[in-house]
């Protein structure tokens, strides 16, 4: 379970076997839970919270694998412009 109460939501993780029983029949339950505490509710199936963090782990390894070529691109990148050298004036930015 997940709540924030500064924005009066809760995330529920309930098991695979449970999810119909607490979202209810076209979402009865859930939805009532929602009137009667005032906060909104999301629920989510065990094996969607899995799915979920595997992405998450598999997109974070992504970037950090590609974060050394990004870096070497934007350092060439920079490097290609002198640093020391002045900003072009307006006047050039006219043409």
């Amino acid at each position: 379970m997940i709540i924030d109460a500064g924005s009066h939501t809760m995330e529920l993780i309930v098991p695979d076997d449970k999810l119909s029983l607490a979202i209810g029949k076209k979402g009865q339950n859930v939805r009532l839970a929602s009137q009667l505490t005032g906060w909104r509710i999301d629920i989510h199936s065990e094996s969607k919270v899995r799915e979920m963090e595997q992405r998450s782990r598999v997109s974070m390894a992504a970037s950090r694998a590609s974060a050394p070529r990004c870096r070497h691109a934007v350092q060439a990148r920079l490097g290609a412009r002198r640093p020391t050298s002045p900003a072009p004036s307006r006047k050039s930015w006219r043409r």
